[in-house]
């Protein structure tokens, strides 16, 4: 009987170490990205881990391939990377739309993808006066592009098909800031 738990012991020992070493090089998340945003190599990170078929992350290999994909969640520091958690271009959440808002400098704190911001479309109100200002909840940086001619900043939002055409409006005078909120980035 001793002989043969023995036996027993030393196999698993052996299947135990035969999987330990069996190591795979996959795909990591290096730093965070938020949802819609694309990834970039600076994003990942290739690591090695043991195999497990319950697992399915992405095979360095894949690299090239990844780089330039549209996160579809926000992608959490040290984490492995799945093929679910990714999109060839960026998707809209139904009853939404995406509006572009023309910014001079001055007219908005840096902005990321994936932050929440307040539109607020300013009416002057008289040379020197200031002015009054309407405040639009409910918009999220989709796209931020620098126009360099100008040093002007495009900034696409996304936001309910209401709320889009109320920015749309402000925007189209020319007369709009954002307000950054606080814990929008990813």
């Amino acid at each position: 009987m001793g002989v043969f738990l023995l036996v027993i012991a030393g196999l698993t020992n052996v299947a135990l170490y035969t999987n330990a070493g069996h190591r795979t090089r996959v795909l990591a998340v290096r730093r965070a990205v938020p949802a819609g945003a694309k990834i970039t190599q600076d994003d990942l990170a290739a690591v090695q881990i043991s195999a497990d078929p319950k697992l399915q992350p992405i095979p360095a290999s894949q690299f090239q391939s990844v780089v330039g994909q549209v996160a579809k969640v926000g992608l959490v520091p040290l984490t492995l990377l799945t093929k679910g958690q990714l999109a060839s271009r960026r998707v809209l959440p139904a009853g939404s739309a995406v509006v572009g808002v023309l910014l001079k400098p001055g007219q908005a704190p840096p902005v990321e993808v994936g932050d929440s911001v307040i539109v607020v479309a300013v009416s002057p109100s008289g040379a020197g006066t200031g002015g009054t200002g309407q405040a639009i909840p409910g918009a999220q940086v989709f796209a931020v592009d620098p126009v360099a001619s100008s040093g002007d900043t495009l900034v696409s939002l996304v936001a309910d098909q209401g709320t889009a055409g109320q920015i749309a409006a402000a925007a189209s005078s020319g007369s709009v800031s954002l307000i950054l909120l606080p814990g929008a980035s990813g």
